[in-house]
């Protein structure tokens, strides 16, 4: 019966993100961009919590087996300060890249969302990637393989992926490969799902904080 919840479970994890990136491209003749981001992000939480839920209450695996594990106010700062560092890195290496490269190599423009929106957004990816890309998956397949390269390899590939649908060849190659390597040594580093969470927040955050600058500014 394990077996089973596992090969579910994992099918969720590692698969179940591809629905959205399918199924966008014809959502999107019948529907507003905000009405199918909205949607895939409900959904997006349905599947994490499925994967939970499986883990937890069929697997019955202990919390520490997928990175639930209690974080300090410490490993809370490093993490924080590991994604500003992140950011850092990503802002001075997406702009000598595409200046040299090709300055015109963006992916889709962001949506005008509401700040609410983007902060969802935001807190939508940080818990939900991390759950199906890193936290259940690399643990589970490294109990089965014996090996935690499996795993960290198959959910790397797979994150940069799933991300094609609204980025560029070059986004793909200069940020977002080398973003999804970071989270998941990061995550082999820790083990700690909420200390990952916490800096692919950070990372993210840019997403919620200029609109919200750009509305106090306007006000």
């Amino acid at each position: 019966m394990r077996r089973t919840a596992a090969a579910i479970a994992l099918t969720l994890s590692l698969g179940g993100a591809f629905i959205p990136l399918l199924a966008r491209p014809w959502l999107l003749t019948e529907y507003s961009s905000f009405q199918v981001n909205l949607v895939f992000k409900i959904y997006l939480w349905v599947l994490a919590l499925s994967v939970w839920a499986i883990a937890l209450r069929w697997e019955k695996l202990a919390p520490e087996q997928i990175g639930l594990c209690r974080i300090s106010w410490q490993s809370a700062r490093q993490a924080v300060g590991i994604g500003v560092l992140l950011i850092i890195g990503i802002i001075v290496a997406s702009s000598v890249i595409f200046a040299i490269l090709d300055p015109a190599s963006h992916g889709e423009p962001l949506p005008a969302y509401s700040v609410g929106l983007w902060f969802f957004t935001v807190v939508t990816a940080a818990f939900t990637e991390e759950t199906l890309y890193r936290a259940y998956p690399i643990g589970r397949l490294e109990a089965l393989t014996g090996s935690v390269w499996p795993g960290a390899i198959i959910t790397l590939v797979l994150f940069v992926v799933v991300h094609m649908g609204t980025n560029s060849v070059m986004e793909m190659l200069f940020i977002i490969t080398p973003v999804g390597a970071a989270m998941t040594g990061l995550y082999l580093w820790k083990r700690n799902f909420f200390f990952v969470v916490i800096v692919h927040f950070v990372v993210d955050s840019h997403l919620w904080i200029r609109p919200l600058v750009a509305a106090i500014a306007g006000d």
